[in-house]
Formats: structure tokens, sequence, C-alpha cells
């Protein structure tokens, strides 16, 4: 026997552990965290002494590593916004007062990373490069590619990316607001529509309720989906254009669910009006039968509907109730007959139309009151095309800025101009 051997070996053993201490204690992982390294997990997986079942190997490491060698799926946006994620994810552990204490445990660094998710995932464009991405690219990768286990982390992960969704009401407004989306088409008469869905509460409805009304004001018309039984109805109500009239309900996600929803919100926007304001330009061409619904805000001193019809033939039925007038439901409607069309609507027209009761005490058509002067008032224009081709441009001017003598048909002053030069040669004949 060795002398002092036991002595030796109690002093390694010792040496040993001190040693293995040390190392967990004073590993610096925030190299890797700066490069986004996904071994930066083995780091802090190895200085807090964590198992394979803990946060930085179960969760931390095994997502990295998976989006990195999924993001060929995503759009450029998408790879950007992993890239940024995986390092801020990394820095805002190493930035924690847990990094530097050493009594720090892996439960509590599961914690404090779940809690740092939300932020990192919308100050790196969740909200835009993921929500907003083109035909939902970006979200269906997450889905399909990421999120493909069923396991407790897994089911964490997707309920923080809920969450996380519920604060992007402002950021999707102001994506709305700018363009492409702001400008899109509108010069053709062509309306610009969202649909919101939703299966859960904001979190910070007020903001939601002035984001959407933003929305509203830059005269985009918003259809609101609430999914499920946990929704806020009144958000629904104040996120859709008109109230409750915008408003659907789904019970869940299924095909059929959605089925019967899908084909009502295609009657209703196939219905929705393009809405302008007095003075802008529309410019476009309608087959036989195709039509643009537009609609003003009425102005108190009328308005004159200019068109210049380079091809084919157009007929404009105007009310100042219903969204899409027809020949049963319109208060007016001017044809061109080959001319363009130069029409003045009147606040007199106005009045009558929205006048509840005829003189024999009928009722007129089904139609709101409208204020008298006009003010809040709208008029909702529907110009269908009559021939193959039909080209033209449309616009409008305050008050009645129409010529002596328009060329958009025959007026009742133009009648009864035409019947006074008809007398008068027929009593010249007869004088001769």
């Amino acid at each position: 026997m060795i002398s002092g051997f036991p002595t030796i070996a109690a002093a390694v053993v010792i040496l040993l552990c001190i040693t293995d201490q040390c190392t967990a204690q004073t590993t610096n992982c925030s190299a890797l965290a700066s490069n986004g390294d996904c071994s930066f997990y083995d780091c802090l997986s190895t200085k807090f002494q964590c198992t394979a079942n803990d946060y930085p190997l179960a969760y931390g490491r095994k997502h990295c590593l998976r989006y990195a060698s999924e993001s060929s799926c995503f759009s450029t946006g998408g790879q950007a916004w992993i890239t940024n994620v995986s390092r801020c994810l990394m820095q805002s552990i190493v930035n924690s007062a847990l990094y530097n204490d050493v009594n720090t445990t892996c439960d509590q660094l599961e914690t404090f990373a779940f809690e740092s998710h939300p932020r990192c995932y919308i100050d790196n464009g969740f909200c835009t490069d993921i929500l907003l991405s083109d035909q939902c690219q970006n979200l269906v990768c997450i889905g399909n590619e990421i999120f493909t286990d069923r396991d407790f982390y897994t089911k964490q992960a997707i309920d923080q990316i809920t969450r996380t969704a519920a604060s992007c009401s402002s950021r999707i407004s102001t994506f709305l607001l700018d363009a492409p989306f702001a400008t899109a088409r509108v010069s053709e008469g062509i309306p610009r529509v969202a649909a919101v869905l939703t299966d859960g509460r904001s979190n910070d409805p007020s903001a939601t309720v002035q984001a959407a009304q933003a929305v509203h004001n830059d005269g985009i018309y918003v259809y609101s989906f609430g999914i499920g039984n946990r929704i806020s109805y009144e958000e629904l109500v104040a996120i859709a254009s008109t109230g409750q009239g915008n408003v659907f309900n789904v019970s869940g996600f299924s095909s059929s669910d959605f089925g019967g929803v899908l084909r009502q919100l295609q009657v209703s926007t196939c219905s929705t009006p393009t809405i302008l304001e007095t003075g802008m330009e529309i410019a476009t061409t309608l087959p036989k039968g195709s039509s643009r619904l537009l609609q003003y805000e009425f102005p108190s001193m009328g308005m004159t509907l200019k068109v210049d019809i380079t091809v084919g033939n157009l007929v404009v039925r105007g009310s100042f109730s219903v969204q899409n007038p027809n020949e049963l439901t319109q208060d007016f409607s001017v044809m061109s007959n080959g001319n363009d069309i130069d029409y003045f609507i009147s606040p007199e027209l106005m009045r009558q139309s929205t006048n509840n009761d005829n003189n024999d005490g009928r009722r007129t058509k089904r139609q709101a009151p409208m204020p008298t002067n006009g003010t809040g008032a709208n008029v909702y224009l529907s110009i269908v095309g009559l021939n193959d081709d039909n080209t033209f441009v449309l616009n409008t001017t305050f008050g009645d800025t129409t010529e002596s003598f328009p060329s958009s048909g025959t007026s009742v002053l133009g009648s009864m101009v035409l019947m006074i030069v008809a007398l008068l040669c027929f009593f010249l004949f007869i004088w001769i």
C-alpha cells in the first residue's frame, strides 16, 4: 500500500469537485449568445448543471436547431426574424440577474426564458414578418415544420405565440395603413377589405379600438371573426366597420365551422363599396354586366358626378341608404346613351329620397332617415357596364358644376328648352 495514498486520493477528489463547481459557475456563454449560436444552450446547461429534460436542452437547443434547419421554408423576412429572435432570447438570459447568480436553478431559467419570448418575438417583427407574411407563409412554416411535437414545451410555445399575436393590433393597423395595401387599386374603384380573426381578447382593448378606428377612418372596410367562446364581443363590434352587421361568430377552427361563414363573407365583400372622397378620380374598364360600387359622404351643397366614357356605355344607379343599389332600390339613375355623364345630385333629391312618407301616406323604400342638410349622410353609386367593354374615368365635385348643356342625356331643363323651341317652330310655321 502506498503511504499517504488515501490522503492524496481524497485531495484529488476534493480538487475535482471544486474544479467542476467552478466550471459550472464561471462558464462564459456570452460570446455564443452574441452570435446567436445554438451551442449557447449546451453552454447554459453546463453552467447551471441542468439535465436533458430541462429548458436549455429540451426546448432552447431543440427549437434553435429546428428553426435553423427549416429556415428555407420561411420568407426572407421570416429568416431574418429567426436570426434576430435567436440572438435576442440568448442575450436576454445573459443580461439577466439570474445568469450571474450561482444559486439560480434550471426551473428559474425556464420561467425567465419563456417570459422573454413575447418581447423578443414582437421587437423583431413577429406582427409583420410572421403574422402578416404573404399567404401566411411563415405561420404555416411554424405550425408544420417547427412545432411538430405535442410535448409540454411545444404546448407552452404555441400558447405564447397566441398571446403574442394578441399584442399585434396596433402593428396590424399600421400595416393596413401603409403601402401597398393603403393604395391597392383604389384608383380603379376596388374596395380595400380586411378580415380580422381572433379566438381571444386583446391585451390592450383600448389600443385595439383606437387602431380599428384609424383603419376605418382611412376607408378600409373591416369584417371581424370571433372564434370559440373566449372572445370579447364588444371588441369584435369595435373592430368591424359598421358594428354588428360585419361581425361573424365561428364555434371552432374546423372546415365545417368556417364553410358557412366564409360563404357569408364572400357575399358581403362582393357587395362592399369603395369608400372615396369627393374629388378622387376613378379610371377603369368594366366588362358587360360588371359593376363598381362606390360610397361618398354626401356634402350639404350636393355633388356633381362627371363620367368621361371612351368606350361603351354605362348606367349609374344611386341610393342614399342601399350600398349596392339596383333598379328596385335606387333613388336615381342616369344612362350615358353614347355620351359622357354630367349629373348633379342635389340636396333636394336626397331629402325627397329619404322622406319616410309619400303624399298619399304610403311609406317609401325601406331606408333610414338622413339629416336634412346632408351632413353625415352617404350616397352610394353602382356603375354598371352595358357593352362588352366599357372604359371610363369618373370624378366628382362639390356643388352643381354641370355644364349649361350637359352631354349626359336630356335633363328636365333640357326637355323644357326643346319643347319651347318646338312650339316656336310650330307657331312660326302657322304664321307663315
